[in-house]
């Protein structure tokens, strides 16, 4: 099913968390559950083939950006970033076009991850 992804204030006022709804409006999925009050998704990415969904956010600890990647129906959450440094954050990110992996650049070496994007194809 064909589905949108928005971020908004929706739970939490001043808070940015990201959703993904059925182009109907149905079945709506909340991607970042469990996040800090205080926290925001900064920008997200949906993968090439549409199944995953990539976003930067302060979800753990207010004071850092980190990488996550979950199904874009809400299941399989993750954190992708290894742990960064005191003050270190990361900075940008990109899918690969085949939906297989992504690259992340961080305050900490850069690293090619490969999943779940091994799971995002069919």
């Amino acid at each position: 099913s064909q589905r949108v992804v928005v971020v908004g204030d929706f739970i939490v006022n001043d808070r940015q968390n990201i959703f993904s709804v059925s182009i109907s409006g149905s079945d709506p999925a909340y991607l970042n559950p469990g996040m800090l009050n205080s926290g925001d998704v900064k920008y997200f990415s949906i993968t090439p083939n549409s199944l995953g969904v990539v976003f930067l956010a302060n979800a753990i600890d207010v004071e850092k950006d980190e990488l996550f990647a979950v199904f874009i129906n809400g299941t399989g959450l993750h954190q992708v970033n290894m742990a960064l440094p005191d003050g270190g954050n990361v900075v940008d990110f990109k899918i690969s076009p085949n939906s297989q992996g992504l690259i992340y650049k961080a305050d900490q070496r850069s690293r090619l991850y490969s999943g779940p994007g091994d799971r995002w194809s069919q």
